[in-house]
């Protein structure tokens, strides 16, 4: 889980968006279920859905501001349970804007456990001059789990 009191203590973000994403999927006799969704901010699921059957739980996250400026910091922590299989993407492009000489931020961490899928497909993302941004993404993939993302 990315580390966001860093976000909330920080007197130079204060004025900025802090947003935070914790999902946890998990099968649930065959079905993959949504059992955790937690958020802080401007940064959540739309809603759980099922467009290829129950054994794969398709996820939106939205970022109802629809961009990102300096200054903001977006974490997203997914963990994928044994056998389950999520697909995480987002409605359209993420959009860096001008920093004002700030770095924006946004942290990434996946986890996928045994036997387990995740594919991580969220739209492109469109940066504009002067953007600052720093992105991060940590995966972790069981010995037999699979991933796909860009």
């Amino acid at each position: 889980m990315p580390d966001t009191t860093a976000f909330r203590e920080s007197p130079a973000a204060s004025s900025h968006c802090q947003a935070s994403l914790t999902l946890g999927f998990g099968d649930d006799a065959g079905t993959t279920r949504l059992f955790d969704n937690l958020h802080h901010g401007p940064l959540r699921v739309q809603k759980a859905l099922y467009p290829e059957g129950g054994k794969v739980c398709h996820a939106i996250v939205v970022h109802p501001p629809g961009g990102v400026v300096g200054g903001d910091q977006l974490g997203i922590t997914a963990s994928v349970g044994a056998q389950a299989h999520a697909l995480l993407t987002t409605p359209g492009a993420a959009k860096w804007y001008k920093a004002n000489g700030k770095v924006s931020r946004q942290q990434v961490q996946l986890t996928v456990e045994a036997g387990a899928v995740l594919e991580w497909l969220p739209q492109e993302a469109i940066f504009f001059d002067t953007a600052q941004v720093r992105l991060e993404q940590e995966i972790r993939l069981a010995a037999d789990a699979q991933y796909l993302g860009c």
